[in-house]
């Protein structure tokens, strides 16, 4: 909620709403009146849209779960909320649509965890506290987004961790933004537009007219 003031200042804000929850997004969002609410089903309808981009907020809470089939199918900047998705993997196992994906990831993986994850006892290494699944989903994550951000260089961390293989960065099309939560100074909203702006501009990023969509 608290870039949202930051973006409508340079971006036309439209928030997709969890389907059932549009109603009760729109009165959180009274302050806002400016900020346009629809629906998950809106937001397909409207598919694909050539004058939007999309940011997804990706925390570790249940109520992100609806977004995973979102970012993939239609990739835009990523925000990685928390330092860890363990409760959101464990919600999204829980769900019919995971309890297909969960078995693919590990399938296309061989069933095999890379040994250099692996101590001697089988726990991981590479990234502590995250289990492998966890892993394979922010590996995809980063996969279909086209733009990340976290918010600590701990979080930057275990995000390079878990998503081994993806390359991050501007100079690899994918560019990473490390911003403290809640620091919100004249000169991170700078970083914010410019961020914004530089995965727009890579050269696997479609380009799209200023306009702004925000999943979340």
């Amino acid at each position: 909620m608290e870039y949202l003031p930051l973006l409508a200042r340079d971006f036309q804000v439209c928030v997709v709403s969890e389907s059932g929850h549009a109603a009760e997004t729109r009165r959180a969002m009274e302050q806002m009146p400016h900020v346009e609410v629809v629906s998950e089903a809106h937001f397909l309808a409207r598919q694909p849209d050539r004058q939007a981009q999309v940011l997804y907020n990706v925390g570790n809470n249940g109520d992100c779960a609806y977004m995973l089939d979102h970012v993939h199918q239609f990739p835009g900047a990523v925000i990685i909320h928390d330092v860890s998705l363990f409760y959101l993997h464990q919600v999204a196992a829980q769900q019919s649509r995971s309890n297909a994906i969960m078995g693919a990831w590990l399938a296309a993986d061989d069933y095999a965890v890379p040994t250099d994850f692996l101590h001697g006892d089988g726990s991981l290494a590479k990234t502590p506290g995250l289990v492998y699944q966890e892993c394979l989903m922010v590996k995809r994550l980063c996969q279909s987004a086209q733009g990340v951000m976290v918010h600590t260089a701990y979080a930057e961390r275990r995000l390079r961790g878990g998503a081994t293989g993806v390359a991050l960065g501007h100079s690899q099309g994918r560019p990473l933004l490390r911003m403290p939560h809640f620091v919100l100074p004249l000169h991170h909203r700078r970083t914010l537009r410019k961020w914004l702006r530089s995965w727009r501009d890579t050269p696997s990023s479609p380009k799209t007219s200023s306009s702004w969509s925000q999943v979340f």
